[in-house]
């Protein structure tokens, strides 16, 4: 099965927008709802990637972006379906910060991929699953450290 053909299957199986009633869309003071977050990242398109939000501990909710990467050739021969980090919207949130949050969400993926897909003689330099105990030694010991002579 070719990346396309399995793309529009994920696509067919995203969930139906949830498009809130007028007395769902805005809560107690004016604060933003589950109901009213879920619709407007039912109006956000990025490729085939999904948008979903739940509610976080305490006073807010989670967004995250879902997507499928594929396999060797394009093909879905080690496809995987991704799911990007939580990011915090607060119910005091703007339609326009949760547009930007959702925005930074995306990009945040894609540097994600990037840094795992970037390889120096074969292997991931800049990958972003080093563990930080491995990367404050490398900052510790100064013979790592490299500047050029101006």
């Amino acid at each position: 099965m070719n990346v396309r053909v399995w793309l529009e299957a994920f696509a067919r199986i995203r969930p139906a927008p949830v498009r809130p009633s007028a007395d769902e869309q805005v809560g107690p003071r004016g604060l933003l709802t589950l109901a009213l977050l879920k619709g407007i990242l039912a109006d956000v398109k990025f490729g085939h990637w999904v948008f979903s939000a739940d509610v976080a501990m305490g006073d807010g909710f989670f967004l995250q972006v879902r997507f499928v990467t594929p396999g060797q050739r394009g093909t879905m021969d080690g496809a995987t379906l991704q799911r990007g980090r939580k990011w915090y919207v607060s119910r005091f949130s703007t339609d326009g910060e949760v547009l930007q949050t959702a925005l930074k969400a995306v990009l945040t993926a894609l540097e994600h991929e990037a840094r795992e897909s970037f390889t120096y003689k074969g292997h991931a330099i800049f990958g972003p699953h080093f563990s930080i105990a491995a990367l404050v030694r490398l900052a510790e010991d100064s013979a790592n450290q490299q500047e050029r002579v101006q």
